[in-house]
């Protein structure tokens, strides 16, 4: 075979690889939760293990103990065994619980904003401050003059 060097082969265009983020752990729960299509999270990935057996426990009381169950044995199986547990057990359908959220008082939210601490810093700041210094506090600040300290 003779190469001409004038007329160089030509090269392959090879096709880009269409790259998929992994699913969010979100995705995983309503897969397992709705058996919509079975997926081995080896190959996509995003199974986060703690993340999954926390919401499903959220949920209901059945499913907290499949969770429970899980979290026996979660440091002996892969991701794509603990995730065939609970397609296979968990019934289908859609059920969902309300997550934990925490609520920020208003003399918490006073301390944050004056001094740019964060939530942690601040709860902890309301509870060695005695009130009255808190009412101090909020007649300094203008801006926070309608807040009234809780006792």
């Amino acid at each position: 075979m003779e190469i001409d060097p004038f007329n160089p082969p030509k090269k392959q265009v090879e096709e880009p690889i269409e790259k998929t983020s992994p699913p969010s752990p979100f995705d995983i729960v309503n897969n397992i939760n709705e058996k919509k299509d079975y997926m081995d999270v080896m190959i996509h990935g995003g199974y986060v293990p703690w993340f999954i057996n926390k919401s499903l426990s959220f949920q209901n009381s059945l499913n907290c103990l499949y969770a429970n169950e899980m979290n026996k044995f979660a440091t002996e199986l892969t991701p794509q065994m603990q995730y065939d547990f609970f397609y296979h057990s968990i019934p289908k359908g859609k059920v969902w619980g309300k997550w934990h959220k925490f609520k920020i008082s208003d003399n918490e939210q006073m301390i944050m904003d004056l001094f740019g601490y964060n939530w942690n810093k601040a709860r902890e700041v309301c509870r060695t401050i005695p009130p009255d210094q808190l009412l101090r506090l909020m007649e300094m600040s203008k801006k926070y003059a309608e807040y009234k300290p809780k006792k």
